[in-house]
């Protein structure tokens, strides 16, 4: 895996609308020296700003930090979802015996 892994906190709202697939992007304090390729471990936290246990690690495909378009200090990652997939299931992927899906909670494909 390349790029570091960021943990992060995410209100339950926008948690899932990242695992419905319609949030692609996280608006941070560019504190942490986000970079292409990094990943961030989205940790779910309720009203109360408890961690819920759940947890979603999606990778950095873009960023904006254009101060025209961007408040100072702040940043826009563009992300994707990233999916783990087991040896097995891969095997059986690349054979095309079986069809994942990315809106299932088991194990599914891997971040592009």
């Amino acid at each position: 895996m390349k790029g570091r892994v960021h943990e992060l906190k995410i209100k339950s709202k926008f948690y899932r609308d990242i695992l419905h697939g319609i949030k692609t992007f996280e608006v941070r304090k560019n504190d942490r020296g986000f970079k292409l390729g990094d990943f961030l471990a989205l940790n779910e936290i309720d009203d109360e700003g408890q961690y819920t246990g759940c947890s979603v690690l999606v990778k950095v495909i873009y960023i904006l930090d254009d101060e025209e378009y961007v408040k100072e200090g702040m940043v826009i990652l563009g992300i994707e979802r990233c999916y783990i997939i087991t040896e097995t299931e891969n095997r059986l992927r690349e054979t095309e015996m079986v069809h994942l899906d990315p809106d299932s909670y088991g194990t599914i494909a891997r971040c592009e």
